[in-house]
Formats: C-alpha cells, structure tokens, sequence
C-alpha cells in the first residue's frame, strides 16, 4: 500500500457515458459544461477529447473522455460530475 499519490490536477480527464440517443452529436472539440455536487452554481468548462468510438452493448452509452482546466485548483481528483 502506497505511503501516498502523487496526481497533477492542474488540468483534468472526465471519463463520462454519454447514452446511445446522443452519440450523433459527441465530436472531438464539441465545447461541454460540467457541474459537480460540491460546487452546484458553478459550471466548469471543458470540452471532449475522445471517445471509445464505440457503444458498450451492455448499456448503450458510448464513453468519452473530456478535459478541463482545473482553475484554481478547486477540483481534486475523485469528484464526481452530477
């Protein structure tokens, strides 16, 4: 077991399941707005990276990976987007 991490948090991966009625419109570049519990009245910006390029048969959603800028550190890693 690890004494401690080490994480950079300056800038962020958001792993996300985008369901399969949205699939047509996730491109790489397309600009997103992500709204996390501990902070409900602000809206991080962040935009899509990547996706799977495929749909997970068992659920019908398609994961895509997006990345924001961490200003101010505010976010940690672990938080989980609403």
């Amino acid at each position: 077991m690890p004494a401690f991490r080490v994480a950079q948090i300056d800038s962020l991966r958001i792993f996300v399941n985008v369901p399969q009625t949205f699939v047509a419109s996730i491109a790489p570049g397309l600009a997103t707005d992500t709204v996390v519990r501990e902070f409900p009245d602000h809206v991080f910006k962040a935009s899509v990276f990547s996706t799977a390029e495929s749909l997970d048969p068992a659920s019908r959603t398609l994961l895509t990976e997006i990345r924001m800028t961490n200003e101010g550190t505010v976010l940690r890693p672990g938080c989980m987007p609403t």
